[in-house]
């Protein structure tokens, strides 16, 4: 399995062996029982969207001949999707940073209040994201990698990622949706994986307060969550 993607993929912040590909091995290796490689390019291509995966997959991911390849998809392969819907409230130390603890809770209290304000101005710029340019170069991305995939006789699966934002009333589900409908209508395999986090709490997901980006916990929800697809579509009895 070739898992291609950028920074979420990469696993920016967490240890090597939790991050979603390497979690994803250990979960196809222990019901496989036999030989199961996941290698993560996440970031090895050079390019932060699909709209260059195809190429260096043409150029060099090929030779690694793979069974299947998993395109992580952030939703910022759209275009200037931010990670937070909300203006992220710095940790800063309270009395002097007398306590840790404090500094914690009043940082928690601050973030919610963020949280909760009108989002009012983040509708208008969703409807946009159809317009987007590098959404339009995306899909170009995402149909080259399938033509070449179809060609090599290789399965491509694209594995949406939700943003870890406000998961109690997440804002950024007509983002997914356009992913989702690209991917149908163009006979992409395409697993959905917002579910998952929806309801949780966002920071608990988060590598670091002041970084968004998937924790331990988060990267094993991915994992969990494309291995079920997987299992689902037949997907984990692939293999040459």
């Amino acid at each position: 399995v070739l898992a291609i993607g950028d920074s979420w993929t990469f696993g920016v912040g967490v240890p090597g062996p939790m991050t979603w590909p390497e979690v994803l091995e250990d979960l196809l290796r222990a019901r496989r029982r036999g030989p199961v490689q996941v290698v993560n390019a996440g970031v090895a291509t050079g390019h932060q969207s699909p709209d260059g995966y195809d190429r260096w997959f043409a150029d060099r991911g090929s030779a690694l001949d793979p069974d299947l390849v998993v395109v992580g998809f952030s939703l910022n392969d759209l275009g200037p999707v931010p990670m937070l819907s909300y203006q992220p409230v710095p940790k800063e130390p309270i009395l002097g940073g007398w306590s840790r603890f404090l500094d914690h809770v009043v940082w928690r209290v601050r973030q919610r209040r963020a949280r909760e304000a009108p989002r009012d101005h983040l509708l208008p710029f969703l409807e946009l994201a159809r317009q987007f340019e590098q959404w339009q170069q995306t899909q170009r991305g995402l149909r080259a990698l399938r033509q070449i995939a179809d060609e090599r006789g290789i399965t491509l699966v694209v594995a949406v990622f939700p943003m870890l934002t406000e998961l109690e009333r997440y804002p950024y589900g007509r983002l997914h949706d356009i992913v989702d409908e690209f991917c149908a209508a163009e006979g992409i395999r395409c697993v959905d994986l917002r579910d998952r986090f929806l309801g949780r709490v966002d920071e608990d997901l988060w590598v670091h307060p002041a970084d968004p980006h998937p924790n331990r916990l988060g990267h094993r929800l991915l994992a969990e969550g494309i291995d079920e697809f997987l299992q689902r579509e037949g997907l984990d009895r692939a293999g040459r």
